[in-house]
């Protein structure tokens, strides 16, 4: 539920921000349509946006990794019922989807800095493994399949490698 919130709010900032007045509406009541912001002030926003979503990206994906994991091990000591413990890891794939989805969008859309666009390749690489990660571990909780554990374990790795590549943790 905390990831949900998390990401429902960040989705209400970014929305807030982006929107601004419509056009040909006024800012203040002036009865003028507010000036374009000078070419300076917009890099700046730009430059602030894209950070805002790394940042929120970064948190994404490690809070995703450890979730992952939690729900490894809490399956692993047979704390939850494997069922329960495969609708958990169902939302959390439908979500890295989504999320996978908006950057995809992101990505996509009007030119960026280089160095940008492959942050966010890089997070969509790991947000993809972690989706192999959660789908093997749900399949092994109804298999028990060493095959899906090998697939699980690999997943896990790889996203733990790009983790450590991409925001370079030793």
């Amino acid at each position: 539920m905390m990831g949900k919130c998390f990401w429902l709010m960040a989705l209400a900032l970014f929305f807030c921000q982006a929107a601004g007045p419509a056009s040909g509406q006024t800012v203040g009541g002036s009865g003028t349509p507010p000036a374009a912001p000078p070419a300076a002030a917009q890099a700046e926003k730009d430059i602030l946006h894209l950070n805002t979503i790394g940042a929120f990206s970064a948190g994404f994906v490690l809070q995703s990794y450890g979730y992952i994991g939690v729900l490894a091990d809490v399956m692993s000591q047979e704390v939850y019922p494997a069922d329960l413990v495969r609708d958990m890891l169902g939302e959390t794939i439908n979500y890295m989807r989504n999320v996978n989805g908006q950057l995809l969008k992101y990505h996509s859309g009007p030119p960026i800095a280089p160095g940008d666009l492959e942050f966010i390749s890089a997070i969509m690489e790991i947000i993809n493994y972690l989706i192999v990660e959660a789908e093997s571990l749900s399949s092994f909780a109804r298999t028990k399949s060493k095959d899906d554990l090998q697939r699980y374990e690999e997943a896990r790795r790889n996203a733990w490698k790009s983790i450590k590549k991409t925001f370079n943790v030793k």
